[in-house]
């Protein structure tokens, strides 16, 4: 999986930058970028721009922002479309004395990369299988570690055909596939390698997405009146019994790998959220408290979320402690033989009747079942 480590909005600021740029390093990923905003409002422009052009030149891919083409040619109404009367005045001085400070040399590597990214900042498409003979014809390539480069194009044509494929059609997705290892619970005993198509679940290699979901809206008492509220300790009490249904679901189900079947045996990994949560805001903005209705959200949404977080670990805890005390070690079969087993009711074996049934039947002595006279099989009451 290729890695990309992307930075933005260094406005001057070389020591901020080169600190980010030397903790990235560290870090190895495939590719970085620098997106936009370099030099507007900052105190060092022009150590900002050096810095900029020699991350370039180590194969830093750097993409300029709306603002460098304020600094580097003063076109403001490309810079700052929405601003239909003009840009302020302390805009346009900032931009004036980022140009000078500049220097010529400096404005003129900035404004081309405005126009087509810093000079010689590709990125290489590249992919371990090898690409058809037109491909290899057209340019195609393997570099020495064994990867093909398909193709080569300007981070800036990239990066704004990701973004607008996002802003479209909410694909692609950026994924902080390091982050998500450092923040993992389990990152001391396995090494997450991807997610399922939505991202809501990190999975290591054989991981399950065993996924449940609450819906808010039930849990709103008296809605739309100056009384209403959310009701947190039956919120609580739910989200209990939803994390031990999830961890049943585990036990259930029909694995059809083995290694399937030890990952989720050995981590018992569920993943459990929220939904309507606008839905139950809404009830709650009484009228009496509707200026203070956007912070009152906030805090409920941040309750309602904490509350699941705190209960759903609470509940794992214990469910995991009561599991490894009773489970014992075997293999997939003998495990599984043995839930057969321990689930499976027995019923005495109905023997054909040999004289006419009485008219009502006999109940046990706890008084809860019945027993047929004939046959003497048992019966639900």
């Amino acid at each position: 999986m290729t890695r990309i480590a992307a930075l933005s909005d260094v406005h001057g600021n070389v020591t901020a930058l080169e600190a980010v740029l030397a903790d990235v390093a560290r870090e190895k990923p495939d590719h970085i970028v620098v997106a936009g905003d370099f030099v507007l409002n900052g105190p060092e422009p022009a150590a900002a721009v050096d810095a900029l052009r020699s991350a370039a030149g180590a194969g830093t891919a750097v993409i300029a922002g709306n603002t460098d083409v304020a600094v580097a040619d003063f076109d403001y109404a490309a810079a700052f479309p929405w601003m239909t009367d003009g840009v302020p005045d302390a805009i346009a001085a900032a931009a004036e004395w980022a140009h000078d400070a500049l220097g010529d040399e400096r404005v003129e590597w900035l404004a081309t990369a405005v126009e087509t990214g810093a000079p010689g900042n590709h990125v290489e498409l590249v992919h371990r299988a090898r690409p058809s003979a037109d491909q290899i014809k057209d340019g195609a390539f393997q570099r020495a570690d064994g990867l093909w480069v398909y193709r080569k194009l300007p981070a800036r044509e990239l990066w704004g055909q990701v973004m607008r494929s996002t802003y479209d059609h909410a694909e692609p997705g950026v994924l902080f596939l390091d982050r998500m290892n450092r923040d993992n619970n389990l990152n001391y005993c396995e090494t997450i390698e991807a997610t399922n198509p939505c991202s809501e679940q990190p999975l290591p290699p054989y991981g399950c997405c065993c996924l449940g979901s609450i819906n808010l809206v039930s849990f709103v008492k008296h809605p739309f009146t100056n009384e209403a509220e959310f009701d947190y300790a039956r919120f609580a009490r739910v989200v209990e019994t939803a994390v031990r249904m999830l961890d049943n679901v585990l036990e259930v189900t029909a694995w059809p790998l083995e290694q399937q079947y030890k990952e989720a045996m050995a981590k018992r990994r569920v993943g459990l959220g929220f939904t309507g949560l606008g839905d139950a805001l809404a009830p709650m903005w009484s009228a009496r408290a509707r200026p203070s209705r956007r912070s009152r959200g906030t805090t409920r949404a941040t309750s309602c979320s904490s509350t699941c977080s705190a209960t759903r670990y609470r509940r794992s805890c214990s469910r995991t402690a009561r599991s490894a005390a009773r489970r014992s070690i075997g293999t997939r079969g003998e495990r599984s033989r043995s839930n057969r087993r321990s689930r499976r009711v027995r019923r005495a074996p109905a023997r054909r009747a040999t004289s006419t049934p009485t008219a009502e039947p006999t109940w046990c002595s706890a008084g809860r079942r019945r027993r047929c006279q004939p046959c003497r099989a048992r019966r639900s009451c």
